[in-house]
């Protein structure tokens, strides 16, 4: 194997494992459902031990003036003003921490349609304009969770305030990240796959083999 082939090899398993060590433990829900007047939860069940540094969640969720716009729709289809100030989520983690995510009241604007919101901390605060972007939490802090086993149940939890007008749900993506690892459990994501230490081992033999066989060249 050439000399230049063996170092591309092994820069390219380096990037796989620089890859793997920034990535989180993500659990994703896609479960519809609508809440008009009442609470409904989605859990997330997390199968790994770790201590948390970072959690965000992203939420795919509609408000729109009756009729409902259903699992595919994209689109409000009634032509009223929908009251997104009804809204009300937050995110409990397996301990029982409770952040809020939309306080109820918060909103103040609906832009219509569908919208996915992004929920992480070091981001611009939650605009009362409910659309679709990147936020902060208005007024909690996900920091709150820091610290704690990523380990159990997370609960989602979405409430419509009146009846009329429902806010319809689509799917959630959970995103935590931490280190550690607790009572036999897979290792948490960031720990390098035996696969990938194997082909930087024999990349590093290969460079080295080279790098002999040239000094004897000389």
């Amino acid at each position: 194997m050439r000399f230049s082939s063996i170092k591309h090899a092994v820069m390219c398993a380096a990037l796989a494992l620089a890859g793997a060590a920034q990535a989180g433990v993500v659990v994703t829900d896609s479960q519809y459902g609508d809440s008009d007047g009442i609470v409904i939860a989605r859990y997330l069940d997390v199968t790994r031990h770790g201590t948390l540094s970072g959690v965000s969640i992203s939420v795919d969720f509609s408000k729109c003036d009756d009729p409902q716009i259903g699992p595919d729709g994209t689109q409000c289809i009634g032509q009223g003003t929908p009251y997104a100030n009804e809204i009300g989520m937050w995110l409990t983690g397996p301990d029982g921490t409770t952040v809020r995510l939309v306080p109820v009241g918060y909103y103040d604007v609906n832009s219509g349609g569908r919208v996915t919101v992004n929920f992480q901390d070091a981001a611009p605060v939650l605009d009362t304009t409910m659309q679709s972007g990147t936020y902060s939490l208005p007024l909690d802090s996900f920091s709150e969770f820091a610290g704690l086993d990523m380990f159990g149940t997370w609960t989602l939890t979405l409430q419509d305030t009146d009846f009329g007008d429902p806010l319809e749900y689509f799917g959630a993506r959970l995103v935590l990240s931490g280190d550690g690892n607790d009572g036999g459990d897979p290792p948490p994501a960031g720990v390098p796959e035996p696969g990938s230490v194997a082909i930087i081992g024999l990349g590093l033999a290969g460079l080295a083999a080279v790098r002999r066989k040239r000094g004897r060249a000389r």
